[in-house]
């Protein structure tokens, strides 16, 4: 097989006019292809049997005394039988509202006009050629592809992504550890490898965007009514659908990179417990312990199911051994991020793994979870010595956070100079305007915890300090760089640290 590639410039007078769409972001015209109603109540396109490999060609020529394009459709063909035997052309589609007429099985057929100019430059290219005398055979999507089965392909995509398995908590170990992967699925067999196309999909820009019917078949007649109801049903899976999507795509990234399956894992278990956090499981605290076979060791986080054990308890020693592990406090951007449970009962500065809810802030106007500044050795340095654990007034251990750190100010204003962007911005008593979350009030205050990259909110009570808030910029700039004179003069003792707990 040959591809006879049209890359090279169209002549002006070739090159589409229409620029009606060419401010569209490219995700609206995805898949969007030329109208042809009359074309489809005359012909009818052969199904193809997928399980022999067949493909639909054409064969295109031209007529004395004529300017169209003619083309007829061949029988469906093995690709095993007519390897070799065709050629394929790719041209840039351009916008399915600029279009030029074809003549295909004797009736009048709508192409993309940069499809027209290719087959022209095509054929007279072909005239020129050791296969001038043979019938010019091609592969060409917008004609060998039946664009109206594209309601049943993309159900059929969805039938797979509402399997249950996918949204399982154990599913995640056992498929990423699995040295031999074999998806069963409507009495067929297929190994990982072969499963590149579903990655390709989960990973394109076709999965995150809606099916407008308006977009893929322009001026539908009344009579096609029913393919837009399709549609919409098709834009419901797709909302439905969507989060299994994006754990599909993180499920068939990790098993790629991870290969057959490793002896031993080593990867971040604050990340893990992340992208698992919409799993399902029958006991949340599956939502943990199913990950600990892909965590580093080092994290020394046992499975127990002892009743005694609740998901608070499994919450609470899983952070105190992430901490002692990872040897910062990192940590706890999480904490105010993740929506806590009424039911489970937590520390301010422990986060909730198993909740499904995510407190997004934009900074500087970016709908983001902005990565606030990367943990470094010397931050870790900053650690040793400055952070333990101690038990609660109601007896609770290892439910109080106990850190050295310096109070930089107290929250005394609302600032209304400065968009929020969506959280809160405020004038400290010493000056200086912190963006935080929404959660943070009046009178709160900001300090600066040894072991951690960025400033946090702490609120006071009786018996200690509650995490409200991370402070995600201060005067419009990252809150790494205005505190960095501070935390030099904590590193070196120029400044007195209080121990405070947090609660």
């Amino acid at each position: 097989m040959s591809n006879l590639g049209t890359s090279k410039e169209l002549p002006k007078n070739e090159v589409s006019k229409d620029t009606s769409t060419n401010d569209l972001p490219p995700s609206q015209e995805i898949f969007a292809t030329p109208t042809n109603e009359h074309f489809l109540t005359k012909y009818s396109y052969h199904d193809l049997n997928y399980l022999e490999h067949e493909i639909r060609l054409v064969h295109v020529f031209k007529k004395p005394g004529s300017d169209l394009i003619h083309g007829n459709l061949l029988p469906p063909q093995k690709l095993a039988d007519i390897s070799g035997k065709y050629h394929t052309i790719s041209y840039c589609a351009g916008s399915a509202k600029n279009t030029r007429p074809m003549i295909l099985q004797g009736l009048e057929f709508n192409v993309f006009a940069n499809l027209d100019c290719a087959l022209q430059e095509t054929l007279a290219y072909w005239s020129t050629t050791k296969y001038s005398e043979d019938d010019c055979i091609l592969w060409i999507d917008q004609i060998c592809i039946n664009q109206h089965k594209y309601v049943k392909g993309w159900n059929a995509f969805y039938d797979l992504l509402e399997c249950p398995w996918w949204s399982r908590a154990w599913i995640r170990q056992e498929f990423a550890c699995s040295q031999t992967a074999v998806f069963l699925y409507h009495k067929e067999a297929r190994d990982f490898s072969e499963l590149s196309w579903l990655q390709a999909i989960c990973h394109s820009d076709l999965v995150t965007n809606p099916h407008h019917p308006e977009k893929f078949f322009p001026e539908l007649s009344p009579s096609r009514s029913e393919l837009k109801n399709e549609m919409k049903t098709l834009t419901n899976r797709h909302y439905r659908t969507l989060e299994t999507c994006h754990v599909a795509r993180f499920l068939l990234l990790q098993k790629t990179l991870l290969g057959n399956g490793p002896i031993e894992c080593n990867m971040d278990f604050k990340k893990l417990v992340l992208d698992a956090r919409h799993s399902k499981a029958t006991d949340p605290r599956d939502k943990i312990f199913s990950l600990l076979g892909l965590a580093h060791p080092g994290y020394n986080i046992t499975p127990n199911y002892s009743k005694s054990n609740t998901l608070s308890h499994v919450l609470i020693d899983s952070a105190v051994k992430i901490i002692l592990f990872e040897g910062d406090l990192s940590i706890l951007l999480h904490a105010p991020q993740l929506a806590k449970a009424p039911s489970c009962q937590l520390p301010s500065w422990v986060p909730d793994w198993t909740s499904s809810t995510v407190s997004t802030l934009s900074v500087f106007g970016h709908s983001e979870n902005f990565p606030l500044a990367s943990i470094t050795t010397q931050i870790r340095r900053d650690a040793i010595g400055s952070i333990r654990f101690g038990r609660s007034t109601d007896g609770g251990q290892n439910t109080v956070l106990i850190v050295k750190a310096l109070r930089f100010g107290i929250l005394e204003t609302f600032c209304k100079e400065l968009p929020s962007f969506g959280g809160k911005r405020f004038i400290l008593d010493g000056g200086g305007r912190p963006q935080c979350r929404n959660e943070a009030e009046l009178g709160d205050e900001i300090w600066l915890l040894m072991g951690t990259s960025c400033p946090y909110v702490l609120r006071s009570t009786e018996k200690g300090y509650k995490l409200i808030s991370e402070v995600v910029a201060i005067d419009g700039q990252s809150p790494q760089s205005p505190f960095e004179r501070e935390r030099h003069r904590m590193r070196t003792g120029l400044e007195v640290l209080e121990e405070i707990s947090i609660i």
